[in-house]
């Protein structure tokens, strides 16, 4: 125990040091993290089990996250037995931070590695809402389902989502490094070997580096003709696979600050995510979903009848008399993510 606890501590204490430098430019890319918790995360690194150096350090990189940006996190393993074990643990959107932290620390290691499979959920569920999203892979091991996650690596950077791929490898040996440097090399990213705390902190770091930086663009004189207009395509129906409504909202006053409240209740046969968009923009729901000035998120919940809050600031300077506009999106996490439906938009003056 006391070397559980002197290892936990110099993680924590390497992280505070290198935090004392000042802050990048920020990249406000959508993060999605792939934590491997295949059996192997047991083994040991530094005095501690692999799992729990990752928890450790991807939950002190979350806290450093500026707000704003959006992140999820897709899973493997964790004590589900064969291939089959991808799961979709927190969907991509805005003040996920602290439920990805929670979903984490209650992942356990135990079963196979499906590197492939997973970057392929990625690419075919989670891209196409989120295009350009840097994807850290957080792994201790190679493909062990017979998949190719070097194809499927390929496949992500011919997907034109100019998405980014790094894979940060815990202790990992030789043979096994080389195919993960593959599989990030052939997406157009990079392996970062990981021995030692700081590795993992330095690899973490250079993973979330902003983009290159490019000239200012100009504003776009355009953006509200009809030919840059999001098209007038309705919500899809919800039909039997689930309900999401949205009730009671209301605008309050707390510390000279205004929030936007409302509550939801949601219906599905299975685990679920409510994503919230917010817009002032338009009033349809592609209008809202295509272009919102913030995308909220719930927590995971289990079939059946659920229900729950949400709350957001309103930006300051901005009035209060000018329409905000609220639209749900019901995601079915149990398995492959899927989108149940959306809510009616919801009007709040």
């Amino acid at each position: 125990m006391r070397r559980l606890t002197w290892s936990l501590t110099g993680i924590l204490a390497l992280s505070s040091l290198h935090s004392q430098a000042a802050p990048p430019r920020v990249d406000r890319r959508p993060i999605i993290f792939l934590l491997d918790a295949s059996g192997s995360m047991l083994e040991m690194f530094q005095g501690v089990p692999r799992m729990v150096a990752a928890r450790v350090m991807l939950e002190e990189q979350l806290s450093r996250l500026p707000p704003g940006i959006p992140t999820g996190l897709v899973a493997f393993g964790n004590g589900i037995e064969g291939c089959d074990s991808v799961r979709l643990y927190v969907p991509v959107a805005n003040g996920n931070r602290h439920t990805i932290a929670r979903a984490v620390n209650k992942i356990n290691p135990g079963g196979n590695t499906p590197l492939g499979r997973a970057l392929q959920l990625i690419r075919e569920s989670l891209l196409p809402n989120h295009p350009g999203a840097r994807i850290v892979v957080i792994s201790d091991g190679a493909e062990s389902c017979g998949g190719d996650p070097t194809g499927q690596a390929l496949a992500l950077k011919a997907s034109g989502s100019a998405v980014e791929l790094n894979i940060l490898g815990l202790g990992v040996a030789a043979a096994e490094a080389e195919q993960l440097r593959r599989v990030a090399e052939a997406a157009g990213g990079r392996y970062f070997q990981v021995d030692e705390h700081s590795d993992f902190e330095k690899a973490m770091q250079e993973s979330l580096r902003p983009a290159p930086s490019r000239p200012p663009e100009k504003a776009d004189p355009e953006i509200s003709t009809p030919e840059t207009a999001v098209p007038e395509t309705p919500a899809p129906e919800l039909e039997k696979k689930g309900a999401l409504q949205l009730h009671n909202p209301r605008i309050i006053e707390e510390n000279n600050k205004s929030y936007l409240v409302f509550d939801y209740t949601t219906d599905t046969p299975a685990e679920s995510f409510a994503r919230f968009y917010i817009g002032r923009r338009g009033t349809s729901a592609a209008e809202i979903r295509n272009a919102p000035q913030a995308v909220l998120g719930s927590p995971a919940a289990g079939g059946g009848k659920q229900g729950g809050m949400i709350r957001w600031e309103i930006p300051s300077g901005q009035s209060r008399e000018q329409p905000i506009y609220v639209l749900g999106e019901l995601w079915n996490i149990d398995r492959v993510p899927e989108i149940l439906g959306y809510s009616s938009v919801l009007p709040i003056q």
